[in-house]
């Protein structure tokens, strides 16, 4: 699953866009943040691919051992243990995720050289070697050692990312949120039958509520836009509106809009994101700005019936 945080990181950009005086309607907004989010799917798959081809070369490392095309004796790094990852074996296996790769040509983007590096980068971690010394492995040993991979080889990898950016102009931002969208679902191997996990691991799930929160953020954004300045401008004591980054006023007025349009988006989840983005893409200033402007927003708000939330716990 693609976390919301890369939606809401994409929408910023492109309403970020229209902000500074580039004339560009809501309608052709919605359309770049979709291409937005296609270009950061396809890297999310293509790192989805990466992490099985890397398993899968444990086979060609073992076939070569074996044919005594390395060493003249198996040495303690070889093992098929990867390739039989039962995670690894559902998604490399499954017909829709061979039917996206093949129809977006995923393939194209996966260097068999820096696969090979990869593997033989992770083969010389203790992580790994403790991998394949066990002999029963549980679903909780698979899922630590993919995640390992993740996180210590390919997110660790420069090579890789530098490979990537020829083809992914977003790597810098998006990269980091696939990474971590694919370890936070592999977490849900754990207690999820095969098929609801294929269905979150292969962004299945995100097909329709993913377009449609984006398109919810641009359109909502673009009809209130001058009641949700209305609602910051008395906010701002000793702050002159025109002296506010203009990232900052976007990242403020995504989160108004997010407390009044956006029913089942807890308040607390809200002000965190939006702090953490200004945190990443603004002034060193502007985390604490966003969070003292929000706060009092906030505050308003739900004094004056502002907020209308779905569900217990979604407004405190």
């Amino acid at each position: 699953m693609l976390s919301r945080r890369i939606i809401r990181v994409k929408a910023m950009q492109v309403l970020f866009s229209s902000a500074i005086g580039k004339d560009i309607s809501p309608v052709k907004l919605e359309q770049k943040l979709r291409e937005y989010i296609k270009e950061a799917e396809h890297l999310y798959h293509v790192y989805l691919l990466y992490l099985v081809e890397i398993c899968n070369y444990s086979l060609i490392h073992t076939a070569k051992q074996e044919s005594k095309l390395l060493e003249n004796s198996r040495d303690e790094n070889t093992s098929t243990a990867l390739a039989e990852n039962d995670v690894i074996r559902l998604i490399g296996n499954n017909k829709e995720f061979k039917d996206y790769i093949a129809f977006n040509k995923i393939n194209d983007y996966i260097n068999p050289k820096i696969v090979k590096s990869l593997y033989e980068i992770l083969i010389k971690k203790d992580k790994y070697l403790d991998y394949i010394k066990i002999a029963n492995k549980t679903k909780t040993n698979d899922i630590d050692m993919l995640r390992n991979i993740i996180k210590k080889v390919m997110g660790a990898s420069l090579e890789l990312e530098e490979d990537l950016a020829e083809n992914f102009i977003n790597i810098e931002d998006d990269s980091y949120y696939a990474l971590m969208s694919i370890q936070k679902t592999l977490k849900s191997f754990i207690k999820d039958a095969d098929s609801v996990f294929l269905h979150k691991i292969l962004l299945l799930e995100d097909n329709s509520e993913i377009q449609v929160f984006a398109n919810d953020i641009i359109e909502n954004y673009f009809e209130y836009e001058e009641d949700f300045e209305a609602i910051i401008k008395p906010k701002l004591k000793n702050w002159d509106m025109d002296r506010i980054a203009v990232i900052d006023m976007v990242i403020l007025k995504m989160a108004i809009c997010e407390f009044k349009c956006f029913a089942s988006i807890p308040i607390k989840v809200t002000i965190n994101e939006y702090v953490d983005i200004a945190k990443e893409y603004s002034t060193d200033k502007s985390k604490d700005f966003i969070n003292g402007i929000l706060d009092k927003i906030m505050k308003f708000l739900k004094e004056s019936g502002g907020i209308k939330k779905q569900g217990r716990g979604l407004i405190n």
